[in-house]
Formats: structure tokens, C-alpha cells, sequence
């Protein structure tokens, strides 16, 4: 192998000078980069584009959190206690939440209508379990059972629907007992 070096000792230089050769003319060598330039151009104002279009929509997203805030502290606002007395809400439909507590046991809701019909629903976990069924004025009273079951919810929604013009009306959802 030593033999090889020392016979072809000129064939070093030649690598020599073709490497130095090359590394000089890749040095001077200019390249287009130009369309290159147009490309990261375009994708640069498409960045831009995209940013700004971002904090549109981050101001859209801010913008409907502030309404579902404001919805969630009407709804707060319009949930009253068991015990407590609603009185009317006028013509039209009015839902109140009334929260029950942690105590399972019968739930008694006295009403007034006073003598315009009016027609009152209890709904609980989705589902009507105490109802007037008609119009009806007068004072009653309607009732349901009360669970308070782990995971399910502690109130309930008292719905009163008062078509005629002048109405007035009050009930009290009592604590289960």
C-alpha cells in the first residue's frame, strides 16, 4: 500500500488543485434566486393573511364568550330558591329555575292565577312532572316526587304560559319535604 503513495505521489496535487478549483468556482458561481423570492413572498403575505384573518376571528370568538357570559349571569339571575314566591312575569311565556337542594322528598307548588287562565308546567331533568294540563285562574296547588340522585339536577323549571292581555299570577315551588 505504501508502494501505491510514493508511485502516484503527483495524483494528490491534481486532487488538490481540482478541489481548490471547484471550491473557488462554486464561490463566484451566482444563483437565480429570484422565483425563489417570488414563492417565499407569496407564502410570507399568505402568513400575514392568515394571522390577521386569526385575530378576526380570535375578536369574533372574545365577542361570544362575552355573550354566553352575559346569557349564563341572566340565567343565574333567574334562578330563585325553593320556599321563594315568583310573582307574574305578564303575558307571554316566563320559565323560572328553582333550586331544590340535596333533599330528596315531595315537592308542593302553590299557585294563584287570579282570574285570568293561565297555565303553569314543572319540568325536571327534561321531563313535565307536574302540569295544570288546561288554562285555569284560581288558586291550586300541583306536587312531584323529588329524587336528588347523584348526577342528576338539583332544580327544576316552573313554566307559566299567559296568552291573554292583563294577566296576573304567583305560586311558590315549596322545599322538598
Amino acid at each position: 500500500m505504501s508502494k501505491f503513495f510514493y508511485k502516484y505521489w503527483w495524483l494528490y496535487y491534481i486532487l488538490l488543485f481540482s478541489l481548490l478549483g471547484l471550491l473557488i468556482y462554486s464561490l463566484l458561481w451566482k444563483v437565480n434566486f429570484k422565483p425563489y423570492q417570488d414563492i417565499i413572498n407569496k407564502k410570507n403575505t399568505e402568513l400575514v393573511d392568515a394571522r390577521e384573518s386569526l385575530k378576526g376571528k380570535d375578536r369574533y370568538i372574545k365577542n361570544l364568550e362575552e355573550q354566553l357570559a352575559q346569557c349564563n349571569l341572566r340565567e343565574k339571575q333567574n334562578t330563585v330558591q325553593c320556599n321563594a314566591k315568583v310573582e307574574s312575569g305578564g303575558q307571554g311565556m316566563t320559565e323560572t329555575t328553582h333550586n331544590l337542594g340535596n333533599s330528596p322528598g315531595r315537592v308542593v307548588v302553590n299557585f294563584d292565577m287570579m282570574d285570568v287562565p293561565d297555565k303553569i308546567e314543572v319540568i325536571y331533568n327534561g321531563e313535565v312532572v307536574a302540569t295544570s294540563t288546561n288554562f285555569v285562574s284560581g288558586q291550586g296547588n300541583l306536587s312531584f316526587n323529588y329524587q336528588a340522585l347523584p348526577g342528576q339536577p338539583n332544580s327544576c323549571i316552573v313554566k307559566m304560559s299567559a296568552p291573554e292581555d292583563g294577566t296576573i299570577w304567583e305560586y311558590v315551588v315549596n322545599c322538598p319535604q
